[in-house]
C-alpha cells in the first residue's frame, strides 16, 4: 500500500522495521564475509554495505525516541521502557556468549585467571562498557567474542542524555539544532589530532563517546521533530535522496566522520522517506535487535570450530541468527509484560 505525502497523519504507520532489516542484515554481511574468508564480488559488497548499519540504527533511534518523548516524558517511564528494551536480551546474549566459550575455549576455564577474566568480561559485556576485551580472550573466534555489541555503549549514553536534550530543545528555534551538530563534527574533526596525542586506550574510549555520533541521532531526532514539513517532502522524493547517496557511495566522494557525512545524511533522508512512501510493507514483527546480538556469537563459534571458507555458511548462519533472535525477541517481551504488569499493580496499590 502507497502512502501520498498528504495522508501522511499517523508517524506510527511505517516500514521503518523493513529500514531496520536491511541495516541489520547489511551489519550481518559485512561480518560474515570478512570473517568466513569468502571471495564475494566487490560489487556485491558495495552494494551490501550501502544499506550502512550503524548509521540507519542510530537516526531511527533518535526517530523513534523523539516520537516516544512525546507521548510520556516522565523520567521514571521513559528509562524502565530503556531498561526493558535494553538488558532482559543483552543478557540472554551474553550468557549465550559466555556459555560458547566456556565449552570451547579452554584458557576460560583451566585457571584462575582466565576465569576472572572471563567473569570480568561478562559484567562490561552485560552493563556498560561492551567495547571492551580482555587479552586472554583474544584467542576465542575472530578475537572480539561479540565485538558488534560495542554500539550499546554508544546508545545507553544517547538515552541517557535524549530526555534533557529533548526537554531543552522542542520549544528552541531551529539553530539550537545545527549548534549541537556541529559540536558533533568538531568532535570528529579532532579525531586526528587526539589520535596523536592520546594514549591509544584513552583514544579507543574517546571514540565510543556520544558527541563522535550525535550528528546522527541528532539527523533521526530533527526529522521527528519538524516531521510535518520534513516528512511528506522525504516520501515524495525518496528515491532521489537514495539515488545521490548512491553516487557517492560508489564515487567514494564524501567527507568521512565517523561515517562518510553526506551519503549517510542522504542515506537517512530517503530511508526514512521510502519507509512513509510505503507503509504497507511493514513486516509487523522485529527482531533485529537479536540479529544484532547473535550474528557475532554465531559466527565466533564457527570461526573458532575451523568451519569457514564455503558459501553454505551464509544461509546457516542466518537461520541460526534468525533463530536465536526470535527466542531472544519473545523472552524479551515476555519480561517487558510481567515487569509492566507489577508496575502497573505497585502504581495502583500507592493509589
Amino acid at each position: 500500500m502507497k502512502n501520498s505525502p498528504a495522508e501522511i497523519t499517523d508517524y506510527r504507520r511505517n516500514s521503518l522495521q523493513l529500514v531496520k532489516y536491511l541495516a541489520a542484515f547489511s551489519v550481518m554481511w559485512g561480518h560474515m564475509v570478512a570473517h568466513y574468508g569468502l571471495n564475494v564480488p566487490e560489487w556485491i559488497n558495495r552494494a551490501v554495505s550501502f544499506f550502512s548499519g550503524v548509521p540507519l540504527f542510530f537516526a531511527i533511534s533518535g526517530f523513534t525516541i523523539w516520537l516516544s518523548l512525546e507521548r510520556n516524558s516522565a523520567p521514571r517511564h521513559y528509562f524502565l521502557n530503556r531498561f526493558f528494551r535494553i538488558y532482559p536480551e543483552l543478557w540472554l546474549g551474553v550468557c549465550a556468549s559466555v556459555l560458547s566459550m566456556i565449552i570451547l575455549y579452554p584458557p576460560v576455564r583451566s585457571s584462575l585467571a582466565g576465569a576472572g577474566y572471563l567473569a570480568a568480561f561478562t559484567v562490561t559485556q552485560g552493563t556498560f562498557f561492551q567495547f571492551w576485551t580482555p587479552g586472554i580472550l583474544r584467542g576465542f573466534g575472530v578475537g572480539t567474542p561479540n565485538g558488534s555489541l560495542w554500539t550499546i555503549c554508544t546508545l545507553i549514553q544517547f538515552y541517557l542524555i535524549a530526555i534533557l536534550f529533548y526537554r531543552f530543545i522542542k520549544n528552541k528555534k531551529i539553530y539550537w539544532w545545527f549548534v549541537f551538530a556541529g559540536i558533533s563534527i568538531v568532535s570528529n574533526l579532532l579525531k586526528p589530532s587526539l589520535k596523536k596525542l592520546l594514549p591509544e586506550t584513552v583514544y579507543k574510549l574517546y571514540l565510543q563517546l556520544m558527541p563522535v555520533y550525535f550528528w546522527i541521532f541528532c539527523a533521526g531526532m530533527f526529522i521527528a521533530r519538524y516531521r510535518e514539513r520534513i516528512v511528506p517532502f522525504l516520501a515524495k522524493f525518496w528515491w532521489g535522496f537514495l539515488a545521490l547517496a548512491a553516487v557517492l557511495h560508489l564515487t567514494r566522494w564524501d567527507l568521512t566522520f565517523s561515517y562518510p557525512f553526506f551519503t549517510t545524511l542522504l542515506l537517512i533522508a530517503g530511508m526514512t522517506g521510502f519507509a512513509y512512501a510505503l507503509p504497507g510493507i511493514a513486516t509487523g514483527f522485529d527482531l533485529t535487535y537479536g540479529i544484532y546480538i547473535y550474528h557475532m556469537i554465531v559466527v565466533n563459534i564457527f570461526v573458532h570450530t575451523g568451519i569457514t571458507g564455503t558459501y553454505r555458511l551464509l544461509p546457516v548462519t542466518v537461520a541460526i541468527t534468525a533463530l536465536c533472535a526470535a527466542v531472544s525477541t519473545a523472552f524479551g517481551k515476555l519480561i517487558r509484560k510481567r515487569c509492566s504488569m507489577r508496575r502497573l499493580e505497585s502504581d495502583s496499590m500507592r493509589k
